[in-house]
């Protein structure tokens, strides 16, 4: 019995630890309460932009600016919402010798 439950609790716990970042589903009227922050080249001074790039795509996103050629991995590999941007101009695109890098 001791067994069954140890074997119940430790499967539990590598499901959970598994688990991926997937954002919640967005309910049609989600952006009918969102205060969006207002980006500017003065709020965002070295980030980039992004249109539509929050909460349920409803306000503008300020990310940190990837430079061409840095690694933009994260970009790729990561299941949580990202946090940088390729420089503007470049895409995050695999190397076959550097990986993921923004070109």
């Amino acid at each position: 019995m001791k067994l069954a439950y140890a074997l119940a609790v430790l499967s539990v716990f590598l499901a959970a630890t598994n688990a991926q970042y997937k954002p919640a589903p967005c309910r049609e009227d989600a952006c009918w309460t969102v205060k969006c922050i207002q980006y500017t080249n003065e709020t965002c001074p070295d980030g980039v932009i992004i249109p539509n790039g929050g909460y349920c795509g409803c306000c503008n996103a300020c990310r940190t600016k990837i430079p061409p050629g840095g690694d933009c991995s994260e970009l790729i590999t990561s299941s949580n919402a990202p946090t940088s941007a390729c420089a503007p101009g470049t895409e995050c695109k695999e190397h076959c010798h550097k990986g993921w890098i923004c070109q």
